[in-house]
């Protein structure tokens, strides 16, 4: 009997990496996989093995939420049996796992976050109703779970919360894919010299990812220091900010907007340092964000927030340096010292890339998703 494993996203992009890069294209090697997605922008590299299924993309918040999660798994119904695996990536769908769950599927929860902690740090929920929203998510975690056949964790910090909710699970770390870095694009990169030092930050650009700091950082480093940010904004705000900062006057920095993941890759690897100074938000200090994996993939030195949890990834790996990510005087001083010490910035990057090579990658992970699927 060959297993059918079928993953469902009510709110993630339909090339989420995780889910679609990871989970799905890993899954497609060995078992007939399907995604079904609300988004209906689908995958241009989609493989042959991998069949993606949208039900179109509702803009309204609320009705992604309600009707989004509900066609979701409308249309997952017609892949109900008893050799099919149900793999559910969003909190919303949690009640349709356990309906898929009752009509004799096999249902597994993965748990990208820490959901009671990050519910209440989203910009759409009132404060003052912060306390209320935690508990909620809680019970329903915590009533809804333990119909699953299995639950996965993204971190163990994921796995201490839930294991506090009686809930037991299986840690997946969000390493990245060896196989996604052996491929390069060689677009243009415009304004772009090797004779600066190029720093780099990829991801969304918003003032929770540190990038207020991270510019107020370039007015104490020399104008042959250059910040290319790659990612669009959550928020005009953050925008306009950069726009009337000095170091952006002075053509410091520069907003590429969202650049495709080949070209992205290429961009990185002739860049000098990697930062991923994320503030310490509750949802950003026990998370393991890709880019710092694939700063170290890309053999550049990184500069990440000094949480204990990355400290200890950047120590051990000697990947290169963390810092406190509201202090824009120290941000500056390990730019300045990783690209001006002699020797440094090739100690840090070969002892990332090796780090990567030999632990910190998913590739390292897939046999312990196999033997799950395999022991329901």
């Amino acid at each position: 009997m060959k297993l059918r494993i079928v993953h469902l996203t009510s709110s993630h992009p339909s090339t989420d990496t995780r889910i679609y890069h990871k989970y799905c294209k890993s899954c497609s090697t060995k078992y007939s996989t399907i995604l079904i997605t609300s988004d209906s922008h689908l995958p241009l590299d989609c493989p042959l093995s991998l069949q993606v299924i949208s039900t179109g993309r509702l803009h309204n918040r609320l009705l992604r939420f309600s009707l989004g999660a509900f066609k979701v798994f409308f249309l997952s119904l017609r892949f109900v049996s008893r050799d099919s695996v149900f793999h559910i990536h969003d909190p919303e769908l949690l009640p349709y796992g356990v309906c898929l769950r009752l009509l004799g599927a096999h249902v597994i929860f993965d748990s990208h976050e820490d959901y009671p902690v990050v519910s209440c740090t989203r910009g759409y929920i009132n404060p003052a109703f912060a306390p209320l929203v935690s508990l909620t998510v809680k019970l329903v975690l915590r009533s809804l779970l333990p119909f699953y056949s299995a639950v996965v964790s993204a971190t163990p910090y994921i796995q201490s919360s839930l294991g506090k909710l009686g809930i037991s699970s299986q840690v997946v770390y969000n390493y990245p894919l060896l196989e996604k870095y052996t491929q390069r694009a060689d677009g243009v990169i415009s304004q772009f010299s090797s004779k600066n030092s190029n720093v780099v930050y990829v991801g969304g650009v918003s003032f929770f990812r540190g990038i207020y700091y991270l510019v107020e950082a370039f007015n104490f480093l020399s104008q042959d220091y250059i910040l290319h940010i790659l990612g669009n904004s959550f928020d005009s705000g953050t925008i306009d900010y950069i726009k009337t900062s000095l170091p952006f006057k002075r053509s410091q920095v520069v907003l590429h907007g969202h650049i495709d993941h080949l070209n992205a890759r290429s961009f990185i690897s002739r860049c000098d340092v990697g930062v991923v100074t994320f503030l310490p938000a509750p949802n950003h200090l026990n998370a393991l964000p890709n880019k710092l994996f694939e700063y170290m993939s890309e053999k550049i030195p990184v500069l990440a927030s000094d949480f204990p949890l990355w400290s200890t990834i950047i120590n051990e790996s000697g990947a290169g340096l963390c810092v406190n990510p509201k202090d824009s005087m120290q941000i500056s001083a390990a730019i300045r010292y990783i690209c001006s010490t002699p020797g440094v910035k090739a100690k840090f990057a070969d002892s990332g890339f090796k780090a990567v090579r030999t632990h910190y990658n998913w590739e390292a992970q897939l046999h312990s998703v196999f033997s799950m699927y395999e022991s329901l």
